[in-house]
């Protein structure tokens, strides 16, 4: 037992990990695993200690299967993120609509994140199914302001969304936005009408839904207020150089063979950085950099679901 404890104890020293977090992941209460690790615990310890000794392995697990990859660049401006970071800085600017669409795993996530952390009072929603209702939604839409939205109605929610946008200069992003009712975007309109911006992220159905006979009525109001619209098909061949670039390969047949192979598949440029990281761990058993032969090894490992 006292081995596992130093075990723990000398990860959290070199890795400066946070008790709070192997408590979160260990599932050892932060009051029982602080004095654990002090040597305090008066109780039974066998409990907590095999919960510590499966959070070791899956920790060191983890911790070697990265090792085992290159080191990931954490943003890489492309084409396509560029456009997209303009379109959010000018609805932010403004305080107009934009959406983007289309493209599954063409970076626009992650370029709402990267813009988030680049300017003030931006928040992003991630809508889903269990959103679709108007008051979680906008608890969601709280809650990422930091507004407790503990047993507030949703006329409460509206209002305290209100005072927090008013005057703020903002942005909100909805990412996966055809998640989002026909009435809820309405709402959000009116909520959001000459406050701050708002920037719709997903996929064809949120163009498609605006100009669909069935909802044509209801849409209108917004579709007239999109300043921007971006359809995104696919990632780019110049998108695909700068994210290889970036993860410092300098082989040009990796970069002709994520050309060739990368547009067919379901995730674009989330794809190519699953297969990097898979290809970056058959070169490092070989001793070599990265190659197209590994990335085809790669390939064919998730071919399945590629």
């Amino acid at each position: 037992m006292n081995d596992i404890i130093n075990q723990v104890k000398a990860l959290i020293e070199t890795d400066n990990l946070k008790q709070a977090d192997v408590s979160k992941q260990s599932g050892v209460s932060t009051q029982i695993l602080s004095p654990l690790l002090k040597g305090t615990y008066e109780g039974r310890t066998d409990v907590y200690t095999d919960k510590l000794s499966s959070w070791l392995n899956s920790y060191t697990s983890a911790k070697a299967a990265q090792a085992e990859t290159i080191g990931e660049p954490t943003w890489v401006e492309m084409p396509t993120t560029t456009k997209l970071l303009s379109m959010m800085s000018l609805s932010q600017g403004l305080c107009a609509w934009t959406m983007a669409y289309e493209g599954a795993g063409v970076g626009k996530t992650s370029a709402a994140r990267h813009y988030q952390k680049s300017n003030s009072n931006v928040w992003i929603v991630t809508a889903s199914p269990n959103l679709k209702a108007r008051r979680a939604f906008l608890a969601a839409i709280a809650r990422e302001m930091n507004i407790n939205a503990n047993n507030m109605t949703i006329d409460r929610l509206d209002y305290e969304i209100m005072q927090r946008i008013t005057g703020s200069n903002g942005l909100l992003i909805i990412d996966e936005a055809q998640y989002v009712t026909d009435d809820v975007l309405n709402g959000l309109r009116i909520l959001t009408e000459e406050r701050i911006g708002v920037t719709l992220l997903g996929n064809d159905v949120v163009r498609s839904r605006m100009s669909a006979p069935k909802s044509r009525a209801n849409m209108y109001p917004i579709w007239s207020r999109i300043l921007k619209s971006h359809k995104i098909k696919q990632s780019t061949q110049l998108d695909m150089k700068a994210y290889i670039k970036a993860w410092g390969i300098k082989d040009s047949d990796v970069v002709q063979w994520a050309f060739k192979n990368i547009p067919g598949t379901t995730g674009q440029i989330r794809t190519l950085r699953y297969l990097i990281r898979i290809a970056s761990s058959y070169a490092k058993a070989e001793g070599s950099t990265i190659n197209a032969s590994h990335m085809t090894k790669a390939y064919k490992y998730i071919e399945e679901v590629a």
